[in-house]
């Protein structure tokens, strides 16, 4: 696997056991916001986005426990958007809204609603050679605190994660 890869699969665990912690016994990955540099973070336009969602969702579903299970939503925000295309989780409200929703398990089972929302900030540094990550959840029961899963990961840039984060590289001669 990649870099990426290997760094979710660290975090899985911590991050699985702080859900339990909080009460959830489901969770749907969204996903994480792009700061580029001397700017806000952005949820639009970037593929290192959605497949940071897709590849943590495939890293905590690894870790699970039948003692104390997570069960993990796939593909959630694809499920979230084929339901409502103007769909966000910026606020309090939007977040609410997520949580009335019914998500698809990868396994035999009805539609079900969630109990945590988990997703992050990227943050490549001012000269994009390394990347910092942070990962943050709320819950059901409080849909207004993004809760920190503890401190920031940072990862050395890769090409490919240049590309996925919209950014152009050169490899000087």
């Amino acid at each position: 696997g990649d870099r990426i890869d290997r760094m979710l699969a660290a975090e899985a665990p911590r991050l699985l056991q702080q859900l339990r912690s909080s009460g959830a016994n489901s969770v749907a990955v969204l996903p994480f916001r792009l700061r580029h540099p001397n700017a806000e973070p952005s949820l639009r336009g970037a593929v290192v986005q959605t497949v940071f969602a897709v590849k943590l969702e495939r890293a905590l579903a690894t870790f699970y426990d039948r003692r104390e299970p997570v069960r993990v939503v796939f593909d959630a925000w694809s499920q979230v958007l084929q339901q409502d295309r103007q769909a966000g989780f910026s606020t309090k409200q939007e977040r609410k809204e997520l949580f009335e929703k019914r998500f698809e398990f990868p396994v035999k089972s009805p539609p079900m609603e969630i109990d945590a929302l988990v997703t992050g900030i990227i943050q490549p540094s001012d000269d994009y050679r390394a990347t910092t990550v942070s990962f943050e959840f709320c819950t059901r029961d409080e849909p207004g605190q993004w809760k920190r899963t503890g401190p920031p990961v940072v990862i050395e840039t890769d090409r490919s994660f240049l590309v996925g984060m919209g950014r152009g590289f050169f490899v000087p001669r």
